[in-house]
């Protein structure tokens, strides 16, 4: 089916605004071209509501290089604004067979509505040549754009599509990828499975993969007191990942996606029936909750930094990708550490730390990271298998910090023998699932 840019599902009003260059004191040409810009104050003109609104500059009617370099030069009108970056250039043009491909320097920095108003702006500017009937971004929107690829109306207000979110891998595995797709459903159930169905077909924008293994099908899927549970095919399980950062992506991208609507609390995932006690070292035996933590947190905020959490995981410990908010004050070791203790026990993942722990101190210098925990730390020491896993998901996780090579341990105000602290500690090669 072919791939449309109207997957973002972004309604975009065209307001051919024909006497909009007449009422600036601009000339009437006899067959003129119209340069598709945006309203720069949406109290102007006849507003679209929040989606903003297209408007139009009339020039004489030329070719396709004069009205490139014309248009990019942005508006006359001062009621009109450019929806491209102050900084964007045009590499290259050329046209065939009807379709205009053009290479931009800077346009990969819009996203979501802005990125989509751009593309319409240009695609309906550019259509209007002859020998145009559709056009290609490179990088951004390889497939051919035409005018019909966007809606040209704003009916946000009386449309009864629903928006549903969609999760697929970044290029790392390490993060959940947000997707947005909108159509109308007669039912819960039905918005369910199409939310399984989409995630099976996999994603639309570029720089995403899919996260669930090639083959997998869905068998069934029902819904009772906030419990979702999806039956998925053998592939599942047969071609499951290889990495437990993938498998986490395949799980999440599943109990993430499902648990966007209200009705769904816990999801839990079968293969044909049964349950699946290991997955990549992931239980899934028991239903699972949001994970928050594959969602990360918007990249260009301020003061987040990335980092990986290793939790217990069955006898191993799981790598756990995280965006923590920096905390005024604070080293990042101790932001880290932090989020390592609040860490929450689910889908197999395990929070090793007594209740009431807390870090006392840490400091870095010359690669070795103290660390000094309060005497409630030492409450897990009659449990050497808990002690241990404490121990290592501590050493572990700071030791994936780049300033860190190795780990001294101690407990303030109590005794700790479960595991020897007396010399600093580095991870060990059997500690960390694959």
């Amino acid at each position: 089916m072919r791939r449309r840019w109207t997957a973002f599902f972004l309604a975009v009003c065209l307001l051919l605004a024909a006497g909009c260059g007449a009422a600036n004191g601009q000339p009437e040409y006899e067959d003129p071209i119209s340069l598709y810009y945006l309203y720069r104050d949406e109290n102007t003109g006849v507003y679209a509501g929040p989606l903003g609104a297209m408007a139009t500059e009339q020039i004489e009617r030329t070719d396709l290089q004069s009205l490139l370099k014309r248009y990019l030069q942005g508006p006359q009108s001062p009621e009109l604004a450019s929806p491209f970056p102050q900084d964007m250039t045009l590499q290259d043009a050329r046209v065939e067979h009807g379709v205009l491909t053009l290479e931009i320097a800077g346009l990969e920095s819009l996203t979501g509505l802005s990125r989509t108003l751009a593309l319409a702006c240009l695609v309906c500017t550019a259509t209007q040549l002859q020998e145009v009937e559709a056009v290609a971004i490179a990088g951004i929107a390889d497939i051919p754009l035409t005018r019909d690829d966007f809606l040209l109306y704003d009916d946000a207000a009386t449309s009864d599509q629903v928006t549903v979110k969609l999760y697929f891998s970044d290029p790392s595995a390490r993060f959940l990828v947000e997707e947005t797709r909108s159509r109308t459903f007669s039912s819960t159930m039905e918005q369910l499975e199409y939310v399984v169905e989409q995630l099976l077909q996999g994603p639309t924008i570029n720089g995403t993969l899919p996260a669930l293994p090639e083959g997998t099908e869905l068998i069934s899927l029902g819904l009772s007191d906030g419990l979702c549970t999806v039956d998925l095919s053998r592939a599942f399980y047969e071609n499951r990942p290889k990495t437990h950062g993938e498998a986490r992506m395949a799980v999440f991208s599943l109990v993430d996606a499902l648990t966007e609507l209200e009705e769904v609390e816990q999801v839990r995932l079968t293969c044909e029936g049964e349950t699946m006690a290991d997955y990549c070292g992931l239980d899934l035996t028991a239903p699972l909750t949001r994970e928050p933590w594959a969602l990360g947190l918007e990249r260009e905020e301020r003061w987040v930094m990335e980092a990986t959490l290793y939790v217990p995981c069955g006898e191993k410990l799981a790598p756990v990708a995280v965006c923590l908010r920096r905390t005024a004050g604070r080293t990042a070791m101790a932001d880290v550490l932090s989020a390592l203790l609040s860490f929450e026990s689910s889908g197999g993942y395990d929070n090793p730390f007594p209740e009431g722990t807390l870090v006392a101190s840490v400091e870095v210098r010359s690669g070795l990271c103290t660390v000094v925990f309060n005497s409630a730390f030492a409450l897990c020491d009659s449990d050497p298998a808990q002690a241990t896993q404490a121990v290592r998901a501590v050493v572990t996780t700071l030791c994936a910090l780049q300033s860190v090579e190795q780990v001294q341990l101690q407990v303030y105000g109590a005794q700790f023998t479960a595991v020897d602290l007396s010399e600093p500690l580095t991870v060990g090669e059997d500690w960390i699932l694959p």
